[in-house]
């Protein structure tokens, strides 16, 4: 009942607002009509409603008002959900309750959407108190070292990337060379505990370093396998244990190895892509 209230009241503002297209809108006063039309209903939102990216849906996001919710151990969590060039973004999960007149879908219905087989994910950098871009990765087809970096980028075991501080710049100017990063336990080097059991290793994760390579130095299921290493120039020869590889950013990621100390480096957001 409470979904279907909320499924008719969407429909009843977006019929509304197409019989007054020729209207010039405001974001900020549709948003604040469409509140006020539904604070007499529930918020809750089905992955169905979303799918089709209404304008009414569109609105939502832009204005902030949609998001995907957690309780994880005995406390809410949610995550923010934007659109960025058409894409939807679900971003990192916080421990903080939701927003009064939010729209919210469950954490756990949103994240099967994720397809494994070619899951994206992204991480967004910044310096000297600016955000400086964002990172695009597409993660190899459904493996250990993957998933675990997936769901570091959207904190849905309890611990993120969030925060964490680039740590070291290896052979820096020379072929190979990359960055290393991803202590969400430390953020020193000294930790980076494994999310996932049983973590193997896999002649899936052999392969020459490139540019853009994205990986982890330590054996899969080790004390520190959660770090992770993105490369910047090609070098013929392999090492660690590669599960993705930048498909967009990793001009941010090169701009970030010309600072005088890469520990000013920090993931200021991250997140996964999903596909609708």
């Amino acid at each position: 009942m409470e979904r279907r209230t909320t499924k008719k009241m969407l429909e009843l503002v977006e019929k509304e607002e197409k019989s007054d297209e020729s209207t010039p809108v405001c974001l900020g006063n549709v948003a604040s009509t469409i509140m006020k039309k539904v604070q007499w209903v529930t918020n809750i939102l089905s992955v169905e409603e979303l799918r089709p990216l209404s304008k009414v849906m569109k609105t939502l996001l832009d204005a902030g008002r949609v998001m995907g919710v957690q309780e994880h151990q005995g406390h809410a969590r949610s995550a923010r959900m934007t659109l960025h060039n058409n894409k939807l973004h679900l971003h990192v999960l916080h421990d903080h309750p939701t927003p009064d007149n939010t729209y919210t879908l469950e954490h756990s219905c949103l994240m099967k959407l994720v397809d494994y087989s070619c899951a994206q994910v992204f991480l967004d950098f910044g310096w000297e108190g600016e955000m400086r871009g964002r990172v695009y990765i597409e993660l190899n087809p459904d493996t250990g070292l993957a998933r675990q970096f997936l769901m570091l980028c959207t904190g849905e075991r309890g611990f993120s990337y969030h925060s964490t501080r680039l740590l070291e710049v290896v052979k820096q100017g020379h072929p190979g060379d990359y960055v290393c990063g991803g202590d969400y336990e430390k953020d020193t080097g000294d930790g980076g505990a494994p999310l996932l059991p049983g973590l193997q290793e896999d002649h899936d994760y052999e392969r020459l370093a490139k540019s853009g390579l994205v990986g982890t130095l330590f054996t899969p299921g080790s004390p520190h396998c959660a770090q992770f290493y993105i490369c910047i120039r090609d070098e013929d020869s392999s090492y660690g244990f590669t599960f993705g590889e930048v498909v967009s950013g990793l001009e941010v990621v090169k701009a970030a190895t010309k600072l005088k100390n890469i520990a000013d480096v920090k993931v200021v957001d991250c997140g996964v892509v999903l596909p609708l």
